[in-house]
């Protein structure tokens, strides 16, 4: 609430003085190859800096610089502690459990084969159509996604196994096949950008 959230400069004042710069810079430009640039286009560059950090708010560039040790320290730690996990000496016979195993594989193969399966049946039943340019790689990506299971999942654990000494295996099971889902779902979709959806 205390960090300002308008830029010093407006969209077309930065698109104005952006264009002049370029124009600059483009002019400064010798005849040379594969030099360094020329004293003249160093200071447009400057200028041009000066010119992105002041159409950039402050709420923005704080966000954004603080936006990787949000998503990948800030809240692992917090999503950490609030699932009660207790690492202690009962840790590797909570890793062995049967019910560890049993929701990983739930939420890893159950989830794929269900998104999958059904979107599957869908489509060839003609209820729904695949998005254009998605194919059925990227369904069975998604699926894998869909592994990622922390907040309902921990909740539905609590409701399973409360009061138990199963919920700590259960707990555990969720938290490994988040890691493992996400992990097997990135590797799959990170280069189906552009396939083309196969019937």
């Amino acid at each position: 609430m205390t960090i300002p959230s308008r830029a010093r400069i407006n969209e077309p004042e930065f698109l104005a003085n952006g264009r002049s710069l370029l124009d600059e810079f483009e002019r400064a430009t010798g005849n040379e190859i594969d030099r360094l640039i020329t004293e003249e286009q160093l200071a447009v560059v400057e200028a041009l800096e000066t010119v992105c950090e002041q159409i950039e708010t402050p709420l923005q560039r704080l966000e954004h610089a603080l936006h990787g040790w949000v998503m990948y320290a800030i809240m692992p730690i917090f999503a950490l502690a609030n699932a009660g996990v207790a690492l202690g000496e009962d840790l590797l016979a909570a890793l062995t459990h049967l019910v560890t195993f049993g929701v990983i594989a739930g939420l890893l193969f159950g989830k794929t084969l269900g998104i999958s399966v059904f979107t599957w049946l869908a489509v060839r039943s003609g209820v729904a159509a695949l998005p254009e340019g998605v194919g059925w790689r990227q369904i069975v990506g998604a699926g894998m996604l869909g592994g990622i299971g922390f907040t309902m999942s921990l909740f539905i654990a609590d409701l399973a196994f409360v009061d138990t000494p199963l919920l700590t295996p259960a707990k555990l099971g969720i938290m490994i096949a988040s890691l493992i889902a996400g992990v097997a779902g990135w590797l799959v979709l990170r280069n189906t950008g552009g396939a083309a959806a196969k019937a």
